[in-house]
């Protein structure tokens, strides 16, 4: 339906501009040139290739002042000779020595009137320079062939192409509309579009984060801050009677990966003097300096030797580490388990990153063991049909869904702070913050937990 309407607009605009556009006319007369000579054969074959040769020239004579300005003194024409050139086109066929002279006019009867007085004029003008076989008497000689007569419909606007053109760009740019609107509909573009789908599942809508540094650490007192602090008082009321907690925060695609989400979580649990750990569940592509979660699964590392504190250091971090053969058969293992249980231990609040759920299940594997899943969708770039379906792989899966962080993305480009630095990668002897979960006052907060020397995460 969308289509049909293009399409009898354009069909309706290219008659509107047919309608609106002033008619032109043509009208062609011709002239044939020969030379005077003696009647031998030789003398004939010679003069027919001497006027051929001189096509070029008539033909430019043809749109020359000394033809063309006595024709507009005869009809009494408002144009000059050089604007009256540009409406008379001039074409003689190959090896051919008759001169074709077509004028266009938006009048039928003063074009075909002006095409004739040209051939006049013309005749007389090239038998005037033409080269001379006596006295008085010229050996070009030129003589109208075709009278030029005036058309009875214009050639241009052409009113049956103008509207089939029109109507065929009325289907193209509905078809471009259409794709450009499915485009723009098939993307998550504000909070209501995750409602729909999740009643009471958005847990904050925040900006996307600069390249280094959490909007928490850089812009403690903005919106986005706010809106992180309100998302851990929802998962605290959600799933309060946990101790500790632990989520899986995943993208839903590559796009949406540099929110960071589980940094912001990380600082905004901390303020509440909650021990806070992110484990990185992301395979990586290359090891670290000190090792990370591979590393521990494989027995190589020790837990305390490779945590290092996170941004600002409020909260620690486990690295990915080396990247193993089968990263996705590391976090299916039991010794992930066991690492899990050890941390949970150790820490209020353990937020497991994985890669993006359109990349991996790694997410929905291990958000089975945890206290749920915490969702990135970005608007702009995530799919609606791929939040539909991740939602239905969380549902199927048993995973709980903690709920959704909606990341708005570039929304306000300006200096967010300072703080843009990351504390140097050094292991950590215990968690960050305080142990106001698991104890009470200063002693239990700064009391070591990871001792270097301990046994390996199991």
């Amino acid at each position: 339906m969308a289509l049909t309407v293009f399409v009898v607009l354009g069909a309706l605009a290219g008659w509107t501009v047919s309608k609106f556009t002033d008619p032109i006319y043509k009208s062609q007369s011709s002239v044939y040139f020969s030379l005077d000579s003696s009647q031998s054969a030789t003398d004939l074959n010679q003069g027919a290739t001497y006027t051929q040769n001189q096509m070029v020239s008539f033909a430019k004579l043809t749109t020359t002042p000394i033809v063309l300005d006595p024709v507009a003194r005869d009809l009494s024409l408002d144009s000059s000779s050089r604007a009256l050139a540009q409406s008379i086109e001039v074409s003689f066929p190959p090896d051919s020595v008759i001169l074709q002279i077509v004028v266009a006019d938006p009048s039928a009867d003063q074009a075909r009137d002006i095409a004739n007085a040209v051939a006049q004029q013309l005749s007389v003008v090239a038998e005037q320079v033409g080269p001379k076989a006596g006295p008085g008497k010229g050996n070009i000689s030129a003589q109208i062939i075709e009278q030029a007569t005036a058309a009875s419909s214009p050639v241009s606007p052409a009113v049956r192409v103008n509207v089939a053109a029109g109507a065929f760009l009325g289907l193209l740019l509905g078809l471009l509309l259409g794709l450009i609107g499915e485009r723009v509909r098939s993307r998550v573009r504000s909070a209501g579009d995750i409602q729909a789908a999740v009643p009471n599942g958005v847990l904050a809508v925040v900006e996307a984060s600069p390249a280094s540094t959490p909007l928490m650490v850089a812009e403690p007192s903005g919106l986005s801050a706010d809106q992180y602090r309100r998302a851990v008082m929802n998962l605290q009321q959600r799933h309060g009677a946990e101790r500790p907690l632990s989520f899986v925060v995943a993208p839903a695609s590559n796009q949406s990966a540099s929110c960071q989400v589980a940094e912001n979580l990380a600082v905004a649990f901390a303020e509440q003097d909650a021990r806070v750990i992110i484990v990185d569940a992301n395979p990586a592509p290359a090891a670290t300096e000190t090792g990370g979660l591979s590393d521990i699964l494989e027995g190589a590392k020790l837990l305390e030797a490779t945590v290092i504190p996170g941004i600002g250091g409020t909260y620690d971090r486990l690295p990915a580490g080396g990247m193993a053969t089968n990263p996705h058969r590391q976090l299916a293992s039991k010794a992930l388990d066991g690492l899990l249980e050890r941390l949970q231990s150790l820490y209020d609040v353990v937020l497991v990153e994985t890669a993006p759920l359109d990349q991996a299940a790694d997410g929905l594997q291990i958000a089975r063991r945890l206290s749920g899943l915490v969702l990135t969708v970005e608007n702009g770039t995530t799919r609606r049909r791929d939040v539909r379906t991740h939602l239905e792989e969380v549902q199927s899966a048993g995973v709980q869904l903690a709920g959704v962080v909606f990341c708005l993305r570039n929304r306000r480009p300006r200096n967010r702070g300072a703080h843009t630095s990351q504390t140097a990668a050094q292991p950590v002897s215990e968690p960050a913050g305080s142990a106001h979960w698991h104890g009470s006052g200063p002693e239990a907060a700064r009391k070591p937990v990871l001792r270097s020397g301990g046994r390996r995460a199991n």
